[in-house]
């Protein structure tokens, strides 16, 4: 699976991906859990056509992966095998309620009448 693949001669994007899935679950009854993104950052620029000489497209860093189950009530998988703990930076961010102080207030509430 890939990023870059392309209409030929175009700088559109195949919908493969979107298809494969479709065709997953069609086919063989499999389940999307997720969509998980492989970040690559020494992936060398790409796609050389679209993104480095025409420049119609961004250079992508990124690879898909998709899981999938046959049967997804009985997936063991456990996302707390994979937290991390908060940084400090994260937990005053929590303590102010997601929010710099007074930005919650003037996000939430609408202007003060005139």
């Amino acid at each position: 699976m890939s990023n870059e693949i392309f209409h030929e001669r175009s700088p559109a994007r195949s919908t493969y991906l979107e298809r494969l899935t479709l065709a997953l679950e069609d086919q063989f009854g499999l389940a999307l859990m997720d969509r998980i993104v492989w970040h690559n950052p020494s992936k060398p620029p790409g796609p050389i056509q679209w993104a480095s000489k025409t420049r119609q497209q961004l250079n992508v860093a990124w690879e898909p992966i998709l899981w999938f189950a046959k049967d997804p009530a009985r997936v063991k998988s456990d996302n707390r095998r994979v937290l991390e703990a908060h940084t400090p930076r994260q937990q005053a961010l929590i303590g102010r309620r997601g929010a710099a102080h007074g930005q919650l207030r003037r996000r939430c509430l609408p202007p003060a009448p005139g």
